[in-house]
């Protein structure tokens, strides 16, 4: 790993912190812009991202749960990212260490689920994300 990368990776927290935190103090006028759901505005169905910044909301202010609920992709995608940042945290310290898995016997079957619960949720209302 190169010096460049190798403090790019150290300092990568402090930039995440940064970015959390005016995320958390400008919150309120971030939502002034959001934008609603076509097609959930022409169709009634709610889409992969519908609840994406809902739950990003609930994140920053710790409610987990509700944001699985809002949409669980954002949280998942959330976790990916931090346990990638962890792999490259372990390689910047001389570390080889796979963290996320890297099979198609648990990707496939993830995505799958994932797939099926975006469809189940357009009908079956406890799925749906809270109004």
């Amino acid at each position: 790993m190169t010096p460049c990368r190798k403090w790019l990776t150290l300092l990568l927290p402090l930039g995440a912190a940064a970015l959390f935190l005016l995320l958390k103090l400008y919150l309120d006028q971030i939502a002034i812009f959001h934008i609603p759901c076509v097609l959930w505005f022409l169709t009634g169905l709610y889409c992969p991202g519908c609840g994406g910044t809902r739950s990003i909301t609930a994140m920053l202010n710790g409610q987990l749960w509700l944001a699985v609920r809002y949409n669980p992709g954002v949280p998942l995608l959330v976790l990916l990212g931090l346990l990638w940042y962890g792999e490259q945290l372990l390689a910047a310290c001389g570390i080889q260490k796979k963290i996320i898995p890297r099979s198609r016997r648990f990707w496939l079957p993830l995505l799958g689920m994932l797939i099926l619960f975006y469809l189940l949720r357009n009908g079956i209302s406890m799925l749906a994300p809270p109004r």
